[in-house]
């Protein structure tokens, strides 16, 4: 089963402040968190002013980033088994997206907010989804908060 979870970039108080992602799998601190911090390397790796706080700049570069993890991943795979197969082509078309803001999936089991507003450092909340009743919608309610990082 995959570990689902949403990703929000956050630069500043209000609703408009953010923007939301969805990831398919490896939803868990330990797979979100060191992608966050290549992805963050690989995101300033060239200075580009306008990337630095700006979160719709930040989100897309992340499901960009994202996907192409994901195509090399199988070409790295694929050149190791030497098969001359493609396995997992296309994939990098799946597993990442764009939600509509307070959209939350039924299905998510962690929920992250990457605030993005200092350049050098994003402070990333975790929370956990501890819903009572899997038939009724994803609230904030639902989030339990479990761990704070600054990268």
């Amino acid at each position: 089963m995959s570990t689902r979870c949403q990703i929000e970039f956050v630069s500043g108080d209000g609703k408009e402040d953010r923007n939301l992602t969805y990831r398919h799998s490896d939803g868990y601190p330990d797979g979100v968190i060191p992608d966050l911090k290549k992805f963050k390397k690989w995101l300033h790796s060239k200075p580009l002013s306008r990337i630095d706080s700006d979160k719709e700049y930040i989100a897309a570069n992340w499901i960009y980033w994202c996907k192409m993890k994901i195509k090399e991943d199988f070409e790295q795979m694929n050149k190791k088994l030497g098969t001359g197969k493609k396995d997992g082509e296309g994939w990098e078309k799946l597993g990442y997206g764009i939600c509509p803001l307070e959209c939350f999936h039924g299905d998510i089991e962690y929920f992250y907010t990457i605030d993005v507003r200092k350049a050098k450092t994003w402070d990333i909340v975790v929370y956990e989804i501890r819903q009572e009743d899997w038939r009724k919608p994803i609230t904030r309610k639902d989030f339990v908060e479990i761990k704070k990082e600054t990268i």
